[in-house]
């Protein structure tokens, strides 16, 4: 749910440079949003219609509201949830959904800390799981062996092994290279696991 500083100063650049909002999507989970030099910046709507659902977060989605005037725009935030229960959009309020609200508020309380936004991603959306599964794309291996080596503080030495012994040298999924979120995840990863540990 939180936006790569990239994302978030690509965003800004687009106001500064005349849009009159910029609304982000692609991620599974709704994200903050702004208003930067008078302009409205989402940086996420989460899921809308989909069949990727991995966890209850993803069952949240944002719609904006745009209201346009010869002067100004202003906007209106709305946000639903995929009821399981009768599998359709409901609309929520802030009382009945608590966890997610304090959620948006927490990921827009960093927006203006690049360091603490990359902490964010680091801490919150790379648990065990999803650092050692992108370990994966790196390096062409299993999901076993990229958690072992990660437990043993080899993930340098796992991804040269990859690349020199098994001759693997792509990753493994377009979608995390063409994925600017992807794309961001991964960098995050490498200054964390392997640049850090020169």
């Amino acid at each position: 749910g939180y936006p790569s500083p990239r994302i978030k100063g690509f965003c800004r650049l687009l106001a500064t440079l005349g849009a009159s909002a910029v609304v982000c999507h692609h991620s599974h989970m709704v994200s903050g949003y702004e208003v930067y030099q008078g302009v409205p910046l989402c940086y996420g709507l989460g899921n809308l219609l989909t069949n990727v659902i991995v966890g209850n977060e993803c069952r949240y989605v944002n719609g904006i509201e745009l209201i346009l005037s010869a002067s100004s725009i202003n906007f209106n935030l709305k946000y639903f949830y995929l009821d399981p229960r009768v599998n359709k959009l409901v609309t929520i309020q802030e009382d009945q959904h608590r966890e997610f609200f304090n959620r948006i508020i927490s990921v827009n309380s960093v927006l203006d800390n690049d360091s603490m936004l990359e902490d964010r991603i680091y801490h919150e959306f790379l648990n065990i799981y999803n650092l050692d599964i992108y370990m994966t794309y790196l390096n062409g291996s299993s999901y076993t062996l990229c958690r072992v080596m990660r437990k043993l503080r080899a993930t340098k030495i796992h991804l040269w092994l990859m690349k020199k012994i098994f001759n693997k040298k792509s990753i493994g999924s377009w979608n995390i290279i063409r994925c600017d979120n992807h794309r961001d995840v991964i960098e995050i990863i490498y200054q964390k696991q392997v640049e850090s540990r020169l």
